[in-house]
């Protein structure tokens, strides 16, 4: 695969497009083939990745622009460009990809995404919320009921009101057969 060159891939509707590196007009065929194909498809979301992209000549600006705005008009959803590239961020803005896309942007893929700090809860919010957690995977599907069945008996047997909540969060989790 050659350094400059364009992704695509879609699931349930979400279409996803990544630049990689120098796209200019040579690099775009396949790109506005992907924009006509996209007019008879049901698609209803779209993401444009250009965080390794370098350079953006104005052919792909303006195949970007007919992409966003397929999307915007389709889905009623403004489609979202994530940037980490300050000057692609910039040239974005001014061509007036803004106004089609919500523009996501930030110097750097760390810069972007935040630790979440480790939240504290007693035993009693931490068995609630692993009760809750495996409820939520059961209700996906009857795999995943019948996968979490024993562990979620299992769990509301040892904390009925009989037991203390502590005893019955220590007996839960020192169990090795019941993690998932």
């Amino acid at each position: 695969m050659s350094a400059n060159h364009i992704e695509y891939a879609s699931h349930q509707g979400i279409a996803m497009v990544k630049l990689v590196g120098e796209i200019r007009a040579n690099d775009c065929p396949a790109l506005d083939d992907m924009v006509s194909q996209l007019k008879q498809s049901a698609f209803h979301g779209l993401l444009v990745n250009l965080t390794e992209a370098t350079f953006l000549d104005s052919t792909a600006l303006g195949l970007l622009a007919k992409l966003g705005m397929l999307a915007k008009n389709r889905s009623g959803v403004q489609p979202v460009l994530f940037s980490t590239n300050a000057d692609i961020t910039t040239l974005i803005n001014s061509i007036g990809l803004g106004s089609i896309y919500l523009v996501l942007s930030c110097r750097a893929m760390p810069a972007c995404l935040a630790t979440l700090p480790q939240a504290q809860s007693d035993q009693k919010q931490m068995l609630e919320m692993v009760l809750d957690a495996h409820r939520t995977l059961s209700d996906l599907s009857d795999q995943n009921q019948e996968m979490f069945a024993a562990l979620l008996n299992q769990l509301e047997q040892q904390c009925q009101p009989r037991s203390s909540q502590t005893d019955c969060l220590k007996s839960t989790i020192s169990k090795p057969a019941l993690t998932s």
